[in-house]
């Protein structure tokens, strides 16, 4: 639902509450307690930028929940009452799933290039648990590996160079969100494109280091 509101040419001040991160170690699922936003109703007239308050709010499409990334870790909230926004990515799988409980959850990846040991305790991890636990694996995707064709084109006021965003929704859809930074605010974010992708297949789930689709 919060896709509707991902308007290409609009603007968002996507300025986020202070993150502190719990405690992890390398390879652990680790839950991070949802982190509601609200996307406000937009201003100006030529350029409608949105800002971002804490805390739900009056109208269901504009809330959303915050997934950080946690490098060395795959960061979990449970994927109910609002969709999850996640990035900016660079090369990381995006999951969802259901626990133990049967509750739904968005799950990142947190692989970092910079950190090899890491980022295989991150792969194993989630490897093992996508092929013991098939049952529970709903779906996911590669935001960088998945765009089909060009990112859109930069526009004088952007800074080169666009950010990539992942969006789970609570009907299981997946959308990859291509927004630039603007020079004058670097919070500042130009929608360029919004894609809907499909979700690999559960096999392809379970080995989500390999390279390829």
């Amino acid at each position: 639902m919060f896709e509707q509101k991902l308007i290409i040419g609009r603007y968002i001040d996507l300025v986020l509450p202070p993150i502190v991160p719990p405690a992890y170690v390398q390879g652990a699922f680790v839950p991070v307690p949802p982190i509601q936003l609200y996307l406000n109703e937009s201003t100006g007239v030529f350029k409608k930028t949105s800002d971002i308050a804490v805390g739900a709010g009056p109208k269901a499409h504009r809330n959303f929940v915050w997934l950080p990334w946690l490098p060395g870790g795959i960061s979990e909230t449970p994927l109910v009452g609002a969709d999850v926004l996640t990035g900016p990515m660079s090369g990381c799988w995006l999951v969802t799933y259901t626990n133990a409980a049967g509750v739904a959850h968005a799950g990142h990846l947190g692989t970092d290039i910079a950190d090899a040991v890491g980022t295989a305790a991150v792969n194993n991890a989630w490897n093992g648990f996508a092929t013991a636990n098939a049952a529970q694996v709903i779906g996911g995707f590669n935001p960088l590996r998945h765009w089909a064709g060009a990112y859109p084109a930069t526009q004088s006021s952007d800074t080169p160079g666009p950010k990539i965003f992942g969006l789970y929704t609570t009907t299981n859809d997946y959308y990859i969100l291509v927004a630039y930074p603007q020079k004058s605010v670097s919070t500042k974010l130009r929608i360029a494109g919004l894609q809907q992708v499909p979700s690999v297949t559960v096999g392809r789930l379970q080995h989500a280091d390999l390279p390829g689709p």
